[in-house]
């Protein structure tokens, strides 16, 4: 969940619109689950700590966490 990997992936999407989609889910009584890839361009220590904090954090009643791995 840092918005320069999701721009350096190509992602269409920030930080901030998957928030309040998790918020908006919850208040609706709609069950979510994240699912974290770490290892992307740009990813670094610090940056999947800071994701795996927020993904505590959030309202997600559930996360699913993923190594992105190259295939030739």
């Amino acid at each position: 969940m840092d918005d320069a990997v999701l721009s350096q992936t190509g992602k269409k999407t920030s930080v901030a619109n998957g928030e309040r989609a998790v918020e908006l889910l919850s208040k609706s009584s709609i069950i979510s689950i994240g699912h974290f890839v770490f290892g992307l361009p740009g990813d670094t220590i610090q940056s999947a700590e800071h994701t795996m904090e927020r993904a505590a954090r959030s309202k997600l009643d559930a996360a699913q966490f993923y190594c992105s791995i190259p295939y030739p």
